[in-house]
């Protein structure tokens, strides 16, 4: 059984006072109705209230630096049952 939490205020807001609000799309789930990029050096907060006044809020968190890739390889995978997939 899905539990869908409707009518949610789902909001990030930054350390510059921009806030991002989330809305709720026709299969339940909650995206953002603007472009969003996190960035560095920027903190954000979640905040959640539902619809039954029940608030959550996140601690700080700052966007986790960029991981330096050394290696990069392809390997393919047969496809299964299927011998034109891969």
């Amino acid at each position: 059984m899905k539990i869908v939490e409707e009518n949610t205020s789902v909001v990030i807001t930054d350390n510059q006072g921009n806030t991002y609000n989330f809305i709720q799309n026709n299969i339940g789930a909650y995206v953002f109705n603007v472009a969003f990029e996190a960035l560095p050096n920027t903190m954000y907060t979640l905040s959640i209230k539902t619809s039954d006044d029940k608030q959550y809020i996140s601690s700080k968190t700052e966007l986790a630096p960029l991981s330096q890739i050394d290696d990069l390889y392809a390997e393919v995978i047969s496809g299964g049952r299927d011998a034109n997939k891969v």
